[in-house]
């Protein structure tokens, strides 16, 4: 049986050669930390940033500790740039170089290596879906040190590793850049949107003129609740209403079809292009918004409206995502167990909102919307660079 080589499919010309195969334990020193007792308050009022394992990317943390509680338990210093992994809890598996001095919890382990440190991180953030699938079967239990001790990777020489580590650090950069491009402008929407909607910024007319003072009117008197019913179908298909996205395709995460009997035929809502959709629990979270997507059916549980000619659907739909308006209907849900309350279509549809003209109205949806294309344009942007790190990862690493 001939040995196996271990060499990747893209690869900087300079270097050739196979790559040696090293069980992590082998190449660094690995120390988790421990939990001051909470017992004692004063513990907590320290200088020392103590860091979870849900914090281990972070700039900054809401917890410190003291140095007598640093002391007095199984706490652990770890240094800016140390490399961290995430061993409990829902972030198992997630590594990251500290950004800061601080101490550690046991859900944290801290690998120090004479190895490139992002090259090592890279191939744990390549392998995270692997390791996790291995040893916590359906999500189930805590990873430890020793079986990160026990994982196997394939290690080019230090130069290359460099090179690699470089590159790679280049493709991450362009990432964070293109993420903090989009929070910023998302930022920027959101405050132009809270001057719009508070009048404190008004448009005006073609010719310069003023337009006419917005006026209070009932939610009612623009919208007609749609509540036809029907199964699936071509024309109708089934979709999900995801939080912040409107109307999307089922996922795997949110397509729960096969605990549906559909041999009844089991009806669901109809929802057209531009409609308004709302779910009574989860308003808080983005659950409300338009129908981009087009003819589609989705769960009973939403409520849906269509919106009349005299408005702007778009004005319209960002006029009732903002705070104060989610904040009035909050005020009509009904019953005290999440998942069971309901606000009711009549109540929503009396509630009171302050309309410009529809050629103010116009104006500022096609202001917002520019805005719209600009964070779609990053987004994509930002979904190219990380398929692009992605296809890299796969053919720059054995």
């Amino acid at each position: 049986m001939s040995e196996v080589v271990h060499t990747p499919q893209l690869r900087f010309p300079e270097f050739s050669g196979a790559w040696n195969t090293h069980s992590i334990g082998k190449i660094g020193t690995f120390f988790s930390g421990g939990t001051p007792t909470s017992s004692n308050k004063d513990y907590y009022s320290g200088t020392i940033p103590f860091i979870g394992s849900g914090k281990i990317s972070s700039e900054s943390v809401k917890q410190h500790i003291t140095q007598e509680a640093l002391d007095s338990s199984s706490a652990k210093i770890v240094n800016e740039g140390d490399l961290l992994y995430a061993l409990y809890g829902a972030t198992s598996g997630a590594v990251a170089l500290s950004k800061i001095n601080g101490a550690i919890n046991q859900a944290v382990l801290c690998i120090r290596t004479n190895e490139n440190k992002f090259f090592l991180k890279t191939w744990l953030e390549k392998n995270k879906e692997r390791i996790l699938g291995t040893y916590l079967q359906g999500g189930q239990g805590n990873l430890s040190a020793q079986i990160v001790k026990s994982l196997k990777l394939n290690l080019p020489t230090k130069p290359e590793q460099q090179k690699i580590a470089a590159f790679l650090t280049a493709v991450d950069n362009k990432i964070e850049q293109l993420s903090k491009k989009q929070e910023l402008l998302g930022e920027y929407k959101k405050g132009l949107m809270q001057q719009i909607f508070s009048q404190a910024i008004r448009f005006q007319a073609d010719d310069g003129s003023t337009f006419p003072d917005w006026e209070e009117q009932k939610v009612g008197s623009f919208m007609v609740e749609r509540n036809k019913k029907s199964p699936k179908s071509e024309a109708y298909p089934l979709m999900s209403f995801v939080a912040r996205k409107g109307v999307t395709e089922k996922g795997e995460r949110y397509n729960r079809e096969f605990l549906v009997n559909d041999e009844g035929g089991k009806k669901y809502k109809q929802t057209e292009y531009g409609d308004f959709i709302y779910s009574s629990n989860n308003l808080e979270t983005g659950s409300i918004g338009l129908n981009k997507y087009g003819a589609a059916t989705i769960s009973p549980v939403y409520s849906i409206f269509q919106i009349t000619d005299t408005c702007n659907y778009e004005f319209v739909s960002s006029s009732l995502v903002t705070k104060i308006f989610i904040h009035k209907m909050v005020r009509f849900r009904q019953g005290v167990v999440y998942g069971q309350w309901r606000i009711h279509e009549s109540d929503f549809l009396k509630i009171q909102v302050k309309l410009p003209s529809l050629e103010e109205q116009t104006k500022i949806a096609n202001f917002l919307s520019s805005i719209d294309n600009k964070i779609e344009q990053v987004g994509k942007q930002l979904d190219e660079s990380k398929q692009f790190k992605k296809a890299l990862l796969q053919q720059m690493f054995v």
